[in-house]
């Protein structure tokens, strides 16, 4: 199985991170975030309204294992898991 869209935007970006000098790791890590919120925020409502209520559950499920999540990193987890769910995955 190919990667997904989500998968092939992380990797060519830590690819430009490893040959740049210009860009580093929390460069990145922000463009991600970035990408993951801008797809959020062209939601419809009714999306946005879903999305947010599995974004809480995922945050208090890591919380009551003793560990912290912060919204932006569960709207990235989110989305790299939707991109599969939906069916979007490339097949070779």
């Amino acid at each position: 199985m190919k990667s997904t869209e989500y998968q092939e935007l992380k990797r060519f970006l830590y690819y430009v991170k490893d040959v740049s000098p210009r860009i580093n790791g929390a460069e990145v890590n922000g463009m991600i975030t970035d990408a993951c919120k801008g797809a959020y925020d062209a939601l419809d409502e009714g999306d946005k309204a879903h999305i947010c209520g599995q974004q809480r559950i995922l945050i208090d499920y890591v919380k009551k294992r003793g560990q912290q999540l912060s919204e932006a990193m569960a709207l990235e987890l989110l989305a790299a898991v939707g991109d599969c769910l939906n069916g979007k995955e490339r097949k070779e």
